[in-house]
């Protein structure tokens, strides 16, 4: 009744590589250790975890991908917010985490690029909750960047969280893009509004994917083309086409995706900028938290214990990494960041590990302000080891 492809695309900047296995009805016995794994099933993709639970199958099988669906099931998921699934239609996984992955498909005939993210209950991916800790958003290859404007839909939800049914965003208003650029991904903001990413008009998706976490954009573009590349830029488009706000990024190279935080008061943002330099360890992807709702395009700020303020930025470098974790007491999600450097207030170095210190922070969303809390222990962490336990993380 319904063809599909599902395509993974998985490539990481770390010593260790973690596969991650997308079932394509049920669970495989063994895992599948390559990068791209591919598997056709008919089916329907939920965003919803209730409008699922409306397609399990009779057997018992936790899945809308292992038969067809009857015309009454399919009434009711896409009441409940499921995507109908058409011949032809490619959906591609940006990113698996935990309990959710971003998803991007393409409607047959359209030119826009449309972005999920839905219940992992729906793709079932086998890996540990280390293996996910490995796996930060800024650290995941988006292969389905559109040079036509995207526009973003971000109704999260867990396995245990119905979400709201997926709706449609209202086309923005074609604007032109300044000289040199392009846009290249769009999100959704309030009322109307979107949030549009422009970069060099000459970076395409292929481009974009052999430049990210190599710090060759710095340089230009690779072969004989002398000119450098311009650094990325956000605006904020209004619901009539005017541009409300600018903002121009460090880097050439960005990208933007819906954030897989549960319990905020409304849709959130990853903006990852890719600040790889060519050497060193203590650089990579950034992530800044963007909130639509406030109709900025200025990063979320956090909190810390002594009352200075200063903006979100999630890092992942070859001694920093981050992850997305559940709530200890309730309430939204939290963020844990483990990140290691030269102990600099250390007077006679010792030429060992206790000449650097590793820093575990927690950002918590607390009526309605990031808040952090951080501990420091002496001693070396890099991102080829696990991600620390959670013991570790005040």
């Amino acid at each position: 009744m319904f063809q599909k492809r599902f395509q993974i695309r998985f490539k990481t900047r770390l010593q260790t590589h973690i596969a991650f296995l997308l079932a394509a009805a049920g669970w495989f016995g063994t895992q599948a250790m390559a990068a791209d794994l591919i598997a056709t099933k008919p089916g329907v993709m939920c965003v919803s975890a209730q409008a699922l639970a409306q397609l399990t199958l009779p057997g018992g099988e936790s899945r809308s991908h292992g038969a067809s669906a009857t015309p009454e099931q399919l009434a009711q998921a896409q009441a409940g917010g499921c995507i109908d699934i058409q011949p032809g239609v490619t959906v591609t996984v940006l990113t698996a985490r935990k309990n959710t992955s971003v998803v991007s498909y393409q409607r047959p005939g359209s030119t826009t690029v449309e972005t999920f993210v839905v219940p992992n209950i729906d793709f079932s991916p086998v890996f540990t909750d280390d293996a996910a800790a490995l796996q930060p958003a800024a650290q995941t290859q988006a292969q389905a960047l559109a040079l036509a404007p995207s526009p973003v839909q971000a109704s999260a939800a867990t396995p245990t969280t119905p979400a709201a049914p997926a709706k449609t965003a209202t086309p923005a208003p074609t604007v032109a893009a300044p000289d040199g650029y392009h846009v290249t991904q769009r999100a959704p903001g309030l009322d109307g509004d979107s949030i549009e990413l422009l970069e060099d008009e000459r970076i395409t998706p292929a481009l974009q994917k052999q430049l990210w976490g190599t710090g060759a954009s710095e340089e230009g573009l690779p072969g004989n083309d002398p000119k450098p590349l311009v650094k990325a830029q956000l605006r904020l488009v209004s619901a009539s086409g005017a541009i409300a706000a600018t903002r121009q990024l460090d880097y050439p190279l960005a990208r933007v995706e819906p954030a897989p935080l549960h319990g905020l008061p409304g849709p959130v943002l990853f903006l990852t900028i890719d600040a790889t330099a060519p050497m060193g360890s203590y650089s990579g992807p950034a992530t800044q938290i963007l909130m639509p709702a406030r109709q900025s395009l200025d990063p979320v700020q956090y909190t810390a214990d002594d009352g200075k303020s200063a903006a979100l930025v999630l890092a992942a470098t070859g001694k920093a990494a981050w992850k997305i974790s559940p709530s200890r007491k309730g309430g939204a999600d939290e963020i844990q960041q483990v990140a290691c450097s030269p102990d600099f207030d250390k007077k006679d170095s010792t030429g060992d590990d206790d000449d650097f210190v590793t820093r575990y922070e927690t950002y918590r969303f607390v009526d309605g302000k990031w808040l952090l809390t951080r501990r420091q222990r002496q001693g070396i962490w890099e991102s080829d080891q696990e991600f620390p336990k959670r013991n570790m993380f005040p």
